[in-house]
């Protein structure tokens, strides 16, 4: 077990001790989770593939919003490379297990 102070620390630890980052369908704390990591990424402070398990559509929208913020140049393209997406777990794992950081 891992005592940390806050959640913040929670999630940078997590991200720290982690290979990659998988985010099924879900809510606020899926959400807050994701785009700490994608920040982290980012910023340089990680460096590992995070998958999106899009099932049924489910992240279509936030997918959308991604490309608009790519068009407005709000975050760096190679932060895109390491954002995979499947609605299959197995395609998804898959991409992720042959996916190289750059």
């Amino acid at each position: 077990m891992i005592v940390v102070k806050s959640m913040h620390e929670r999630k940078l630890e997590m991200a720290a001790r982690s290979d990659a980052t998988i985010a099924l369908p879900g809510g606020y704390g899926t959400m807050d989770e994701l785009f700490e990591v994608l920040t982290m990424i980012q910023l340089g402070k990680i460096d590992h593939p995070v998958g999106l398990l899009n099932i049924n559509g489910f992240y279509d929208p936030l997918l959308e919003q991604f490309i608009r913020m790519g068009q407005e140049g709000l975050f760096r393209p190679s932060s895109e490379e390491s954002l995979l997406v499947d609605s299959s777990a197995e395609q998804l794992l898959k991409k992720m297990l042959n996916h190289t950081t750059t």
